[in-house]
């Protein structure tokens, strides 16, 4: 199962995010406004290098997190309309 965590930008190191899923520190979902914070993501037991000892989170958790419209993560997408 894949597990989530949110942490500070600042603390996510080159090691930990090559072990991630999304392998590099750039392609780490990044918050849209406000905070500089990353989702890093890892599946089951292959815990990321620094992840052992922080707050996870379900697939379920973190939608919730980034389909929050008052949060840090919400990016509206522009309409149809918008674009023409």
């Amino acid at each position: 199962m894949r597990k989530y965590a949110i942490l500070n930008a600042e603390d996510i190191s080159t090691r930990m995010a090559n072990e991630s899923v999304d392998k590099s520190k750039d392609a780490l979902r990044k918050t849209v406004r406000n905070v500089d914070k990353r989702i890093v993501r890892w599946d089951g037991d292959n815990v990321p290098y620094g992840c052992s000892d922080v707050a996870t989170y379900t697939h379920a958790e973190i939608l919730a997190i980034v389909n929050d419209e008052s949060g840090d993560w919400w990016q509206e997408l522009p309409t149809l309309e918008d674009l023409t």
